[in-house]
């Protein structure tokens, strides 16, 4: 829709004024902005922003003519881009357009129907690409459709006619008044492209580099806040930005259908941003053309020379799959934090990359030697490892840590540990620093954590030392509940990027990278793959004093540390709850399990009967499983559930809720759903499921549809889609059913 300037006049040094200019007057569109000042993410970097509406002023204009220093603009910026406007596209808001056509004459059924109507909007919003494109799929000339050119209010809404609104924010007038309408989405109808885009000039970038990381780093933590907080950001708008006089209710609406469409990382698709400048090469003839990073901004890449290394190589990252929770396979997927750490640091330098599974650690380091590989993302440096490769920083440090049965006291000493058994992996970093610093204590070696642990649990060694999340882990998965971790050893594990030494390009970027990462990423990739009890005893201040061992030993455990020990905490005092009522199906599908199923649908019932939206439910299950089973074996079985529970996790949205229901059914919840548009995700779940290859075998599902009723509780509305599922095993399994 209409674009936003954010005209700002600041300075580095002290606080300025800073003018944030709204051109729209959409409320919750801008949320994040808000919030970002009213939670004081902006004044943390000295930047007093003041919001207010605008004339109408052409935003690209003003930020190139220093009226503005930044502005909002949506996938339109690639076309002023493309026309040699020397503009630089910051983040994404919106990672997919809330605009749509929507029509209320009954006349339009579909968009080839449009060829005679007069649509109802501003010129600015016909000229989104999004709608461009759809209505040229449709083989429609746009150059002859006839617009209004005017704003139109919620009483001309209800006229019949053709509009292009916003889905988060005009359909709740149609919806309010019952009025029936037929909504043509860009996503729908296969065009991909971006809604707000945050933007600044070249020329303001490169004489403020600073004040722009700035900017956008306070805009991020604003919306990060806002996804988390959204009835206190309603309430906020209402107290101070509502100009438009909107109700809770409106706004609260607004809300659910805007979080959706918000960006999930504020990072450009490559691919994305190249698919919409070829479209707007095809559709307005336009033969130039423009780099990745000449346009898209990255506060990592601020050299011709870095720009150049990163457009001109596909990085070869290479890693084994047998240091779990650091990297393992996970459905077939190599995962785990390195692994994380490697994805979420590469992603934001746009990194062209694959990784490649190596049988064992030397092969990696063979490869690398050799420049047939160039990246090792979980290990660290050694005299020999420096003859022929480079090093980044630490991107995350581990403690070394203690593990012994509960009945034991808490481990403040290192010499608590002498005379007594302790299991160590033979040859690991551990084993190689207790041996140099504590020849008292008895070094049982064994393969690995894992066989240390198995020792433990039999009473075989007193303890197990290791690097705290391979512990956790394993403690985690063979669910030692008489096992905790009881001390912290002076040692701790650096994990680092290993590079090839002619690469120093890269180690650069990714050191401006590291420097960066915030401290809450750190724990939350540690969180993905750790849960386990930590004595609460553990005196972090003593232990960290009373250790200090020469240059060998690091000098101070980092900050990070000190937020992981409080995440252990935390993590004792809700296990004992979350034992009795887990939430998900970790031994075979990992997903939400069928309390947490029950316990979410009634969420999701009562937020849609509040705020009066729609809310669908599909219940599947997988046809002829029990065959599967008795012919394949139960491991094929399992097999089976894993697979399709990750096709169907990634082929709904976000904010879709999906869980096993029981044996081989499973429900999605649909939030702000109607049937047919479940119908529609139904219908390509199940092509998906039946075209996909299941270690040779062919395996098909079938569909119950339900959407929610006034009178529709949790148990009724199941019942329904139950009673569809049924239909639909009469009528010949692998179909869609709905019953109203």
């Amino acid at each position: 829709m209409p674009v936003i300037i954010i005209m700002i006049l600041l300075s580095i040094l002290s606080a300025e004024n800073i003018t944030l200019d709204l051109k729209w007057k959409n409320a919750f569109q801008f949320a994040g902005f808000y919030m970002a000042k009213e939670k004081g993410f902006y004044k943390k970097y000295d930047l007093n922003v003041t919001f207010k509406e605008l004339s109408d002023n052409n935003p690209i204009s003003d930020v190139l003519n220093n009226k503005a220093q930044f502005g909002i603009a949506n996938s339109s910026l690639i076309y002023y881009k493309l026309k040699g406007k020397h503009v630089v596209a910051l983040m994404p808001v919106f990672e997919n357009t809330p605009i749509a056509i929507v029509s209320t004459d009954p006349k339009v059924k579909t968009l080839k129907d449009l060829k005679r109507k007069i649509i109802h909007t501003p010129k600015m919003a016909f000229y989104n690409i999004a709608i461009i494109g759809m209505l040229k799929k449709a083989g429609i000339d746009f150059k002859k459709i006839k617009i209004t050119n005017k704003i139109f209010s919620e009483t001309d809404l209800k006229k019949k006619g053709v509009y292009i609104i916003y889905i988060t924010d005009q359909l709740y007038w149609l919806e309010k008044n019952k009025i029936p309408y037929k909504l043509f989405s860009p996503l729908n109808e296969g065009i991909d492209a971006y809604g707000d885009v945050l933007f600044t000039s070249e020329s303001y970038l490169k004489n403020n580099p600073k004040t722009v990381k700035n900017f956008v780093k306070a805009t991020k933590k604003g919306w990060e806040y806002t996804k988390t907080h959204i009835d206190e950001t309603v309430k906020t708008i209402l107290r101070k930005y509502n100009t438009q006089h909107f109700t809770y209710k409106k706004l609260k609406n607004e809300a659910y259908k805007t979080i959706p469409f918000l960006s999930e990382n504020y990072l450009f698709n490559r691919d994305k941003i190249n698919q919409l400048k070829l479209l707007y090469q095809l559709i307005f003839n336009i033969k130039n053309d423009f780099d990745f990073f000449d346009f898209v901004y990255s506060p990592y890449i601020t050299e011709k020379t870095e720009k150049t290394f990163i457009e001109n190589n596909l990085i070869h990252c290479i890693s084994t799959s047998t240091w779990p929770p650091f990297n393992f396979l996970q459905n077939n997927e190599l995962t785990g934090i390195s692994i994380d750490f490697w994805k979420n640091i590469s992603n934001k330098i746009y990194l062209k990359k694959f990784c490649e599974i190596a049988p064992d650690f030397t092969t990696e380091l063979n490869k690398v030697k050799n420049k047939e590989a160039d990246v090792i993302p979980n290990t660290t440096d050694t005299p020999e490892r420096k003859k022929y490769a480079i090093f980044t920083k630490a991107y995350v440090s581990y403690p070394i840590v203690i593990a012994t049965k509960n009945n034991v006291n808490v481990i403040l000493n290192m010499e608590d540990l002498y005379n007594k058994k302790i299991a160590v992996g033979k040859n690991y970093t551990a084993y190689e620093l207790i041996k140099k610093y504590y020849p008292k204590i008895k070094i049982v070696p064994v393969k690995d954590s894992e066989e240390g642990l198995k020792l433990l649990e039999k009473g075989k060694v007193f303890g197990v030392v290791d690097i705290f999340p391979t512990l956790a882990y394993y403690i985690s998965k063979h669910k030692y509940l008489n096992i905790s971790i009881k001390g912290i050893t002076p040692f701790s594990f650096p994990l680092k990027f290993m590079i090839r030494n002619d690469y120093n390009t890269l180690k650069n970027i990714l050191n401006k990278v590291i420097n960066d990462i915030p401290a809450k990423e750190k724990v939350n990739i540690l969180n993905k793959y750790v849960s386990v009890n930590i004595y609460e005893g553990i005196p972090y201040e003593k232990v960290k004093k009373r250790y200090l061992i020469g240059a060998v030993i690091i000098a101070s455990l980092s900050l990070i540390l000190v937020l992981l020990v409080i995440l252990f905490f935390k993590i004792k005092k809700i296990k004992n709850k979350l034992e009795i009522i887990a939430t998900h199906d970790k031994l075979i599908t990992e997903i939400y399990n069928r309390l947490e199923m029950n316990k979410r649908l009634i969420e999701e019932i009562e937020r849609a009967k509040r705020y009066k939206t729609p809310l669908s439910i599909i219940y599947f299950d997988i046809d002829y499983f029990k065959k599967i089973n008795d012919t394949y074996g139960h491991e094929k079985g399992d097999f089976v559930l894993k697979e399709i529970s990750k096709l169907i996790k990634e082929n709904i949205r976000k904010t879709d809720i999906f869980g096993r229901w029981g044996g081989e059914e499973f429900l999605i919840i649909l939030p702000s759903t109607k049937a047919k548009e479940a119908v529609k995700i139904s219908e390509k779940l199940r092509k998906i499921i039946q075209e996909h290859n299941f270690d040779g075998l062919n395996v098909t599902i079938s569909f119950g549809i339900a959407e929610l009723k006034e009178n529709d509780d949790n148990i009724s509305i199941v019942n329904r889609a139950d009673r569809a599922l049924y239909k639909a095993k009469e009528k010949g399994r692998n179909i869609v059913v709905y019953i109203k």
